[in-house]
C-alpha cells in the first residue's frame, strides 16, 4: 500500500490504523461511508413508516461461520432476516424472508431498524469479523440507510459516531439492550430519525461520498 500515491480509506478509524502501520497520512482520503447505488429507485415503493413492522432487520450472510451471533439473538425482540445460508430454527420471534438481488432488496425490507453487527457473540462484536467493525464501513449500513431505515449499530464500531451524531439510529454494546432502547424511542423521535435518514439516503443512492472523495483529489 505504501507504493500508491493516494488511498481512499473507509473512515477516520481505518485512517488512524493505517497511519500506525506506516502509511503517510497525507496520502489517505477518508470516504466516510460507502454509497449504495440503486438505479431508478422509487421511494414510493418502499415500506411507509406507519406500515413498518415493529422489528429489527438483519440483512447479509446469515451463515454460522460468518454471523454466529444470529443464532443467539434475544428472544424478546422480533427480527426479520434477509440473506443466504440461514439455518431456520423455527423461533417465534424470527421471520426469515430468503435472499434477494441487491437492487431489489431495498424494496423488500420491512422493519423499524436495521442491525449492523458481526461476529460470534450477541454480547458485543467478537471474533475477527466482529472486531473488524472497529475499522470498516459495513455495506449493510449503507443498504439500510439507502432504503430509508434507521440503524442499530455496535457502539464500538467505526461507523457508530456517524450514526449517532447524525441521529440516524442508535448504538448499543449488547444485543440484550435493544428491547429497552426501543421502548425509550417515541414515535416523534423515530420519525425524526427517519427524516434524517431520508436526507442521506438520496446521497448514498447517487454516489455522493465517492464523488466527494474523488473531487478532493483534484483539490
Amino acid at each position: 500500500m505504501k507504493q500508491f500515491d493516494l488511498i481512499i480509506v473507509h473512515n477516520s478509524s481505518m485512517k488512524s490504523f493505517l497511519k500506525k502501520k506506516g502509511i503517510d497520512e497525507s496520502r489517505m482520503i477518508s470516504l466516510g461511508i460507502f454509497d449504495y447505488l440503486i438505479p431508478d429507485f422509487d421511494e414510493k415503493k418502499t415500506i411507509p413508516i406507519k406500515e413498518r413492522k415493529n422489528s429489527v432487520i438483519i440483512a447479509g450472510n446469515l451463515s454460522r461461520e460468518k454471523s454466529e451471533y444470529i443464532y443467539h439473538l434475544p428472544k424478546n425482540v422480533d427480527f426479520d432476516l434477509y440473506g443466504m445460508h440461514y439455518e431456520d430454527e423455527g423461533l417465534d420471534n424470527i421471520c426469515y424472508h430468503g435472499a434477494f438481488p441487491a437492487n431489489e432488496l431495498p424494496l423488500k425490507l420491512n422493519g423499524r431498524f436495521g442491525l449492523v453487527w458481526d461476529g460470534y457473540s450477541a454480547n458485543g462484536c467478537q471474533g475477527t469479523f466482529g472486531q473488524y467493525l472497529k475499522l470498516n464501513n459495513p455495506h449493510k449500513t449503507s443498504l439500510y440507510l439507502a432504503s430509508g431505515i434507521p440503524v442499530i449499530i455496535w457502539e464500538k464500531a467505526a461507523l457508530a459516531p456517524f450514526i449517532v451524531e447524525n441521529n440516524l439510529g442508535i448504538a448499543v454494546n449488547d444485543l440484550s439492550e435493544i428491547k429497552d432502547r426501543l421502548l425509550e424511542i417515541s414515535d416523534m423521535q423515530y420519525n425524526t430519525m427517519a427524516q434524517n435518514v431520508k436526507k442521506i439516503s438520496n446521497k448514498l443512492r447517487n454516489g455522493y461520498y465517492i464523488k466527494a472523495a474523488l473531487e478532493s483529489i483534484d483539490r
